[in-house]
């Protein structure tokens, strides 16, 4: 379902730093399954042996990419969680669930339910706080893995930027919520809506 996360040259990285903002408004039109799959691949790909695209304390790897796709070419609505080593998807779930994400969302984010794909990054944090327990004040593990969850999504917004796919990072939503889309053990830790921006 996923096709490789190779595509067409991308600009130059100060060009995508550039690029990069919160885009909240979108056009409607599908992502591509190649969007995706690059998309994907910046959050959590796998980079060269015993390694990700983005950092890990001591090479844990405590986090999980869950797509929701509403609006993906020859991608059935649903949700799915990211299987790095074998770069593909694992359905969960079927049907349009961006409603559903929206009104897990705080204060009212449309965008939630308008965009064309939503990744919910999740995390271990019970795993972690036990792994890195020896380290004062003993719960250093759970910051480790929240700076996790901030790099693959930093990950994720300037691969969108590089494609021309509009992204805003969300973390203001109901945990309870958004748990049942995690794999089991993790907690929400940060939205991220995408789809192509709506010209101004």
């Amino acid at each position: 379902m996923l096709p490789p996360p190779d595509g067409s040259a991308t600009p130059s990285f100060d060009e995508v730093l550039r690029r990069r903002r919160s885009t909240r408004e979108y056009s409607g039109a599908p992502l591509s399954p190649l969007a995706v799959s690059r998309l994907l691949w910046a959050g959590q790909g796998i980079s060269g042996p015993g390694l990700r695209t983005a950092p890990s304390a001591g090479g844990s790897f405590f986090l999980g990419l869950t797509l929701v796709a509403g609006d993906v070419a020859d991608v059935p609505a649903g949700s799915y969680r990211y299987e790095p080593d074998a770069h593909r998807l694992v359905p969960l779930a079927r049907g349009d669930l961006r409603a559903q994400i929206g009104d897990a969302g705080i204060g009212g984010q449309p965008w939630l339910s308008s965009c064309a794909a939503l990744i919910l990054i999740s995390g271990d944090v019970a795993a972690a706080r036990v792994k890195f327990a020896d380290q004062p004040p003993g719960t250093r593990g759970v910051g480790y893995v929240h700076l996790e969850a901030g790099a693959a999504a930093q990950n994720i917004a300037l691969q969108a930027a590089a494609d021309g796919i509009g992204a805003v990072l969300v973390a203001g939503f109901d945990n309870d919520a958004l748990r049942q889309h995690c794999p089991e053990g993790h907690e929400p830790l940060a939205l991220l809506a995408l789809g192509h921006p709506r010209d101004r």
